[in-house]
């Protein structure tokens, strides 16, 4: 939240940096993901306190326990980054990031997502909110990181931009669909898909620099885990592994 109500400017300008323009740049309606993100997550601490209530039994939560600590270091490490990225500290912000997503992640299996049966509401507001969460960070730390790479200068390394980019999108692919088909997730599959759809907008616009390689890429990508989706939901039922 800190990041959307503590700085001026447009909702993309507080995650993605204007002045270093980048092939790799998700249309601005892709972050519109952070919506739903923050109902969900805001649902977890809701669902988790409901036994505080006055007339209300305990109820076990192991799971609480479980990712409690990830929660709260993820928080921590949200405002951090955000106190970096506004003051232009770059390489810091994708230190922060990096820790930030590492943390998200190791909530991610300490919870177990779709290993262990769960009730409806725990699907939706404890792995189903972490799941959206972690896969939107997922591609968030590869553009942050890209644009620590186009802060340094591409003509400074071994590689170009658009080599770059080319190789950050198949990984993301990968890691999408290792999640859809090890987890089950179609939830963390499905930011995926959403994100690759922004960058397709991105490069569709004639005013902003548009790269066709990556125009066709992102489109290649978002209708690979489109279609892993549809295929994972014919899949027999199984307990991920």
């Amino acid at each position: 939240m800190i990041s959307l109500l503590g700085r001026s400017g447009s909702w993309q300008d507080t995650f993605v940096e204007p002045s270093l323009p980048k092939l790799l740049t998700p249309a601005p309606i892709t972050f519109a993901v952070w919506g739903p993100i923050f109902v969900l997550m805001a649902g977890f601490l809701v669902y988790q306190g409901r036994d505080l209530l006055p007339g209300q039994e305990m109820v076990e939560m192991p799971y609480v326990l479980d990712v409690g600590w990830f929660f709260f270091l993820s928080s921590v490490l949200t405002g951090l980054w955000y106190v970096a990225w506004s003051r232009r500290l770059i390489w810091a912000s994708i230190a922060l990031m990096v820790l930030y997503y590492v943390s998200l992640l190791a909530g991610y299996f300490r919870l177990g997502i779709n290993l262990v049966p769960l009730g409806r509401w725990e699907r939706v507001l404890v792995t189903g909110g972490w799941s959206m969460y972690t896969g939107w960070i997922t591609v968030a730390t590869v553009v942050n990181t890209t644009t620590g790479l186009v802060y340094y200068g591409f003509d400074r390394l071994p590689f170009t931009e658009l080599q770059w980019t080319v190789g950050v999108v198949f990984a993301a692919v990968a890691v999408y669909l290792v999640f859809l088909f090890r987890r089950n997730d179609v939830v963390f599959a499905g930011v995926g898909a959403w994100a690759f759809t922004g960058l397709i907008i991105t490069h569709l616009d004639p005013v902003v620099p548009s790269n066709q390689i990556i125009l066709v890429l992102s489109a290649l990508a978002a209708l690979t885990i489109i279609a892993a989706i549809i295929y994972s939901l014919t899949l027999p039922t199984a307990t991920a592994v």
